[in-house]
């Protein structure tokens, strides 16, 4: 059984362990925490997100939080959802529109 242990202990030495170095997207960079920005961004951890204005390679130009190629469509913040009715306040369904 020792020598199975050894070879498993061997094999599993020998099995490439992804880096974020190595997986990072084109000009985009590892941060200390292992996560991919673009270069002048920071990881921020309570947000789970890169922070900070980019410094995008070129052809890129920032467009908010990211690079985005040459023509490339910028992205519009989604429109603020509305607040919810609650369910013990009277809803009025335009009733008033029929009669």
């Amino acid at each position: 059984m020792r020598p199975l242990l050894a070879i498993v202990a061997v094999l599993g030495l020998a099995v490439p362990t992804a880096r974020a170095q190595d997986v990072c997207a084109a000009g985009r960079i590892a941060t200390p925490q292992g996560y991919c920005c673009w270069p002048g961004q920071r990881w921020d951890e309570a947000d789970q997100r890169c922070e900070g204005p980019p410094r995008c390679p070129e052809p890129l130009s920032a467009s908010g939080a990211t690079c985005i190629g040459p023509g490339a469509a910028v992205d519009e913040p989604a429109p603020r959802v509305p607040d919810m009715v609650r369910a013990d306040e009277p809803v009025d369904y335009g009733s008033s529109r029929w009669g």
